[in-house]
């Protein structure tokens, strides 16, 4: 039993927008799983912007949802 993890960079162009590759490769036991991702800066910022999106909108959640209780 035991982790491998693999990585492969395969050449890019030179532009700007050029999308970033990973692939992951996990095992324990007779399970195992493999994953290739690719994604642009843009959709990094995206997802980055989502996430701060969230973050902000759980405060007032959960200060409404202690308000609420105390009613």
């Amino acid at each position: 039993m035991g982790t491998d993890i693999t990585q492969y960079h395969e050449p890019t162009d030179a532009k700007a927008n050029a999308p970033a590759r990973a692939r992951l490769r996990w095992s324990w036991g007779k399970a195992s799983m493999e994953v290739d991702a690719e994604i642009t800066p843009t959709g990094f910022l995206g997802i980055g912007g989502m996430v701060g999106l969230i973050l902000l909108a759980v405060v007032p959640i959960i200060s409404a949802g202690g308000k609420a209780k105390r009613r």
